[in-house]
């Protein structure tokens, strides 16, 4: 018998097909619903409509940063009222070729335990840590696995 693990999947909102700059968000504050409180995130996908090598971040938050503004293709500013809602970032590196317009990366064996408070939404946004260029606002999404 082995841990319940449960897997969530969302299309990123907000993204254009703009290039994206060293610490901008691809797209807008986006969240999952019903994580489990006190689970583990195991492992984090990035399914990216674009050949890609750069590092991206999930940066992870338990609320939804009311005093902090998300804007796509903006540099990331969180707001010193928002510090104490600050989850982890989990940095997306190992990246692999899936053809022509697409990129697929992983990052795997997490154990990022949440806090049990967490109220059941996890938000997050995708900040890029190099050059990053979208072919498609459609097909880019994120999967977080989470075992509790």
């Amino acid at each position: 018998m082995g841990f319940p693990y449960a897997s969530y999947t969302a299309a990123v909102t907000g993204v254009t097909t703009a290039a994206y700059a060293a610490n901008q968000i691809i797209g807008a504050l986006n969240s999952f619903s019903n994580v489990p409180q006190g689970g583990f995130l195991q492992g984090v996908q990035i399914n990216l409509n674009s050949t890609n090598a750069s590092q991206i971040d999930l940066c992870t938050f338990t609320s939804s940063m009311p005093n902090t503004t998300f804007t796509n293709a903006s540099s990331i500013a969180v707001s010193s009222a928002d510090f104490a809602n600050q989850g982890p970032v989990v940095s997306v590196t190992a990246w692999n070729y899936m053809g022509t317009n697409a990129s697929n990366g992983l990052a795997a064996g997490l154990g990022v335990q949440y806090p049990n408070q967490l109220n059941s939404t996890l938000f997050w946004c995708l900040v890029a840590r190099g050059a990053v260029t979208v072919n498609s606002s459609q097909g880019v999404s994120v999967t977080a696995t989470f075992a509790s």
